[in-house]
């Protein structure tokens, strides 16, 4: 049972504390943790047009989702647009899905004690931090530059889906993010002038690099000139850069810095040539070479001389014969070979109806098999099982790997720019989807209760809510319940 961090501040005298999980009293002054409570009147209440704004942190050991209510009510002591920003710490390793639900659960708890004026040192939300975590997410520390700029993109209102933007991995590249209501926020035009960056436009010219560092020789690493901090001891090291970017090593044999080219980078030692043996010297009593072995020499050349000559006379080469019949040119018939197949085409399998099957002859892709049912992807590998797995855009880079095929971006971009044609499906990316406990799954989902311009909570499913139709979630709860009865 994992217990996250909570933290709720606002505009009542200033910014301050609303309440403060008991796990987080001790270090809340920490610099990790301070930092990320910021007063959101700078930037959210500005464009956010009052409505709810979500972002992201990340710190050297957290993930902080946050909600920052702008609600008309919400004012500070001189009458200025006002806030209370809901926070919840996660440990890095840990990305959630689904993350606006929860704020949303924790949002309706703290209205709930407001509205009975329940004291600060009696709230409690200890039911709504603990999450059984079946599985630990094991996510790849990247190494880049760090940035101290802000990026936005929006969220529908009615399926917001944030679990995506707020665990992809270029997150990195900024200090916060922010995700405002496409319905009431203001234009991208007005939020770029205040310097923030566009999000997704960033995000599609990001690459990531995997450096071997298999004989633990890499030294220093640079990206743009700027030295960066790697673990000298991994044998894997995972970069990401932006475009643009120029990235260089050296070596502990090497002190000269080299440029490392493409998406794989292998560093390996400097190869030094083993020492000639010397030669021994010259022994003056030695005869000369000609003088001990130019009589045999002479006696081999007076061979081939008269063996050539008698073969002559014996066996004269006969005359060519010209095909004077027909006039034409006799051409030694060559071997055909197949053109390399170089685009990935997709057909049908007819074999696999009635479901849509796909497969490709493109080489080492052949055995595989990608099936589309109720617009979700899926694939398996005819070699190996008969079963169907669940296929996003992330799983490709196991097959590039698995069995080693030589693709760049643009041929990641080929391969699914045709699957998705041929199907009209769009290909999903990765999401990790992680369980809570038992308790936990038992709560009803809480309506949100916001005052104003607010929607009933969103979920990962692209279908708008119904109000007499059960969420998923609930589906999914109920079934387990019968699983453990």
């Amino acid at each position: 049972m994992n217990t996250f961090g909570l933290i709720i501040h606002g505009t009542t005298k200033g910014v301050d504390d609303l309440y403060v999980s008991e796990n987080f009293k001790e270090i809340k002054q920490s610099e990790d943790i301070e930092k990320t409570v910021i007063d959101e009147r700078n930037l959210s209440t500005k464009l956010a047009n009052q409505s709810d704004v979500y972002t992201l942190q990340l710190t050297s050991n957290y993930r902080v989702y946050s909600l920052v209510v702008t609600d008309a009510y919400l004012t500070d002591l001189v009458g200025r647009a006002g806030f209370y920003a809901i926070r919840l710490y996660v440990p890095k390793k840990y990305p959630l899905p689904n993350i606006e639900n929860f704020l949303q659960k924790i949002n309706t708890k703290y209205l709930e004690f407001e509205n009975n004026e329940t004291p600060k040192e009696n709230q409690n939300y200890d039911d709504l931090l603990k999450f059984d975590l079946l599985l630990e997410i094991k996510q790849q520390n990247f190494i880049h530059l760090n940035s101290n700029e802000d990026a936005f993109c929006y969220y529908n209102p009615i399926n917001s889906n944030l679990s995506t933007v707020f665990n992809s991995k270029n997150l990195p590249f900024f200090k916060n993010v922010y995700a405002f209501n496409e319905e009431k926020a203001l234009s991208p035009e007005i939020i770029k002038s205040l310097g923030l960056k566009s999000f997704n436009e960033t995000n599609e010219h990001i690459k990531e690099v995997l450096l071997y560092n298999n004989d633990r020789v890499l030294k220093e690493l640079k990206i743009n000139n700027i030295l960066v901090d790697f673990n000298k001891n991994e044998t894997e090291l995972n970069v990401l850069l932006k475009e643009g970017d120029v990235l260089e090593y050296n070596t502990t044999d090497e002190p000269k810095f080299q440029q490392g080219f493409g998406l794989i980078v292998t560093i390996s030692k400097k190869y030094v040539a083993p020492p000639k043996p010397p030669k021994p010297p010259k022994s003056s009593n030695k005869p000369d070479f000609f003088k001990e072995y130019g009589i045999y020499i002479l006696m081999m050349i007076m061979v081939v001389v008269i063996g050539y000559y008698s073969w002559t006379i014996f066996f004269p080469k006969p005359e060519p014969v010209s095909n004077t019949l027909t006039g034409k040119e006799i051409v030694p018939i060559e071997d055909v070979k197949n053109d390399t197949i170089s685009t990935i085409l997709f057909e049908i399998d007819s074999t696999q109806n009635p479901k849509k099957v796909y497969k490709t002859n493109y080489p080492k892709l052949e055995k595989y098999r990608f099936s589309v049912d109720n617009n979700k992807w899926s694939f398996k590998n005819t070699e190996r099982n008969n079963t169907y797995v669940v296929f996003f855009k992330t799983n490709l880079d196991d097959i590039i790997k698995k069995d080693t095929l030589d693709f760049n971006d643009d041929k990641k971009k080929e391969f699914f720019k045709n699957l998705e044609d041929k199907a009209g499906v769009k290909i999903e990316e990765k999401e990790i989807v992680i369980e809570t406990n038992k308790e936990a799954s038992k709560k009803e989902t809480v309506k949100q209760t916001s005052t104003k311009g607010k929607n009933e909570n969103s979920t990962d499913t692209k279908q708008t809510p119904n109000k007499n139709q059960e969420s998923p979630e609930k589906n999914i709860l109920k079934k387990r319940k019968t699983i453990d009865k």
